[in-house]
């Protein structure tokens, strides 16, 4: 049985005041806790982790304006590792743009990048006050995305990856080892 973590990000300030205003933001809570839900519990989403193995995740950083990155892999699994890691918070202020910097240029390698939208969807509810409406595209988008082969082969390599090079821990790296082998020996990964 694998435990994830959906946490809810608003400022109590949003909630204080009247009862109407109380009453928006209960369903502001629950429109960003069905978002995150979604993101972190699809099957192959990079948050779809126990909570034990985030301890060993590798963090990883990459130069963006000095190196061009030439997989969409590299730019979401640095944006993850970072991502995962506030879970119990809000994306600190100084790792907000890096971050939206391995998420971009995902988007750019890779457009019909799964991970890349995912990360795009976590990133922004995990805003000091969440981007619902931002939020909610990068879901639509991912939504059409894994209605297509191709990108979702691609989506369940780089979690194979993922699990294997990043969370690094005994039974994750088996996990991926196990979901890669798997892919290429079935003949439909190219």
């Amino acid at each position: 049985m694998q435990i994830v973590h959906v946490h809810v990000y608003v400022y109590k300030s949003r909630c204080a005041g009247n009862n109407s205003h109380q009453q928006s933001c209960a369903i502001f809570k629950g429109d960003t806790a069905e978002l995150l839900k979604y993101f972190k519990t699809w099957e192959y989403s990079l948050f779809n982790i126990p909570s034990p193995s985030i301890a060993g995740i590798r963090s990883y950083s990459f130069d963006v304006s000095q190196k061009l990155m030439k997989w969409a892999a590299d730019a979401n699994t640095a944006a993850a590792s970072h991502l995962v890691k506030e879970d119990d918070s809000e994306v600190k202020e100084e790792d907000s743009e890096e971050v939206l910097g391995y998420i971009n240029s995902a988007l750019q390698c890779d457009p019909t990048s799964i991970h890349a939208w995912c990360n795009k969807g976590v990133y922004h509810l995990l805003q000091d006050e969440p981007k619902l409406k931002e939020a909610q595209e990068a879901k639509d988008e991912m939504e059409r995305l894994l209605k297509t082969d191709e990108a979702l082969e691609e989506a369940k390599v780089e979690y194979g990856y993922w699990l294997f090079e990043a969370v690094r821990t005994v039974e994750m790296r088996q996990k991926g080892l196990d979901l890669l082998v798997g892919l290429f020996t079935s003949g439909n990964t190219k």
